[in-house]
């Protein structure tokens, strides 16, 4: 049986995240030290990899390393640990910020925001608009 793991980092700004199958059944304490073990794996790998001098991207700075500057060592690290990207079918995902009832970010980020505001009836938006007039 397969067991199913969300796994990432975020910003104020970005964030990563992958989705992964695994053999055998966590606890989120145990998912965190199959992560840190993943982490202290591929922080190995950049230190060795900048004192080689090789090509690899690791951007060391401010006292360290970040988890973001590690992010694809540790994804291969997982995967050496026995986790497994998943691959789904479809996805959906959009930028969060904007109104979805007008033009503000329309084309900013793709087709998806301007998809959905195709979608969302005039007369809803409208009243979505009047709405906001009356907080603002």
């Amino acid at each position: 049986m397969s067991y199913f793991y969300h796994i990432g980092w975020g910003s104020h700004e970005d964030s990563q995240h992958e989705q992964y199958s695994f053999d055998k059944k966590l606890s989120e304490d145990e998912l965190r030290q199959y992560v840190e073990k993943a982490t202290v794996r591929a922080l190995e790998e950049a230190i060795k990899d900048k004192e080689g001098k090789d090509e690899k991207m690791f951007f060391f700075y401010d006292g360290g390393i970040s988890f973001e500057s590690l992010w694809g060592e540790i994804k291969r690290q997982l995967e050496k640990l026995g986790f497994v990207p998943l691959d789904f079918t479809a996805g959906y995902s959009i930028f969060g910020w904007p109104t979805i009832c007008g033009k503000s970010w329309e084309g900013q980020r793709g087709d998806t925001l301007k998809s959905l505001a195709k979608a969302i009836p005039e007369e809803l938006k409208e009243k979505a608009r009047l709405l906001a007039e009356k907080e603002d």
